[in-house]
């Protein structure tokens, strides 16, 4: 009789607590793991995002090297600091406050309007890019350019926001974006940026440990 009832009414209660445990289990395993490998495909997108950006940046100070009026006695290594650590410790992409060539109001280019002479360029490195064609933040969907891609303005780490700075290499600067994550705290901290890029803003680090961060940003160029 015993049997028969078991057979009629179903699953026992232990067994269905186990069917849960089981799937709760598979669950607590696969979810995390699914989450972290879209984290990890939006951190691939940003690094191709900056890559491009990287190249349009020198396509901009090639133009404005080539195009420079006749008097100017700039060089491309001028046009690429005025990306770079313009006022402070690096540039953000999408600062339209303060004055950068990423986007105006532009910053002045040593010596192009002549020797001892600073001016600013024509054109910025968002004003030479397909408009139909913008760079996104993969985390956000806004553009690299908008303003809330900018944590100086909020006080606030922006996932995926991108930065430019530099270091002399020897007798040379060399050029990298770097960006925040998503393990990233405010902007004043020594974990400002992703990874191992945070050794270049942290104070305590020397020459050595903020040039290893810098490297493991996304390269720009060495220029002399």
């Amino acid at each position: 009789m015993i049997k028969r009832l078991s057979l009629q009414n179903g699953f026992t209660l232990i067994e269905i607590l186990l069917v849960v445990t089981i799937i709760g289990a598979i669950i607590a395993v696969i979810l995390p793991r699914a989450f972290r490998a879209r984290v990890e495909t939006k951190y691939e997108l940003l690094r191709q995002t900056g890559t491009e950006l990287a190249s349009w940046a020198n396509e901009w100070a090639a133009r404005e090297l080539e195009t420079q009026p006749l008097a100017a006695n700039s060089e491309l290594n001028d046009y690429m600091q005025t990306l770079s650590n313009t006022g402070g410790l690096f540039v953000w992409v999408a600062d339209s406050i303060n004055a950068s060539n990423w986007q105006q109001p532009f910053a002045n280019v040593s010596n192009r309007g002549g020797a001892g002479v600073n001016s600013p360029p024509n054109t910025s490195v968002s004003d030479i890019m397909p408009q139909n064609k913008i760079l996104q933040n993969p985390f956000s969907g806004l553009s690299i350019f908008q303003g809330a891609n900018n944590p100086a303005a909020s006080g606030n780490a922006v996932t995926g926001a991108l930065a430019c700075a530099s270091m002399p290499e020897g007798t040379a600067d060399y050029y990298a974006l770097i960006f925040q994550g998503t393990d990233s705290a405010n902007i004043a901290g020594a974990d400002t940026f992703y990874a191992g890029q945070d050794k270049y803003s942290d104070p305590a680090s020397n020459n050595a440990d903020r040039m290893q961060g810098l490297r493991s940003g996304i390269y720009i160029n060495t220029l002399q």
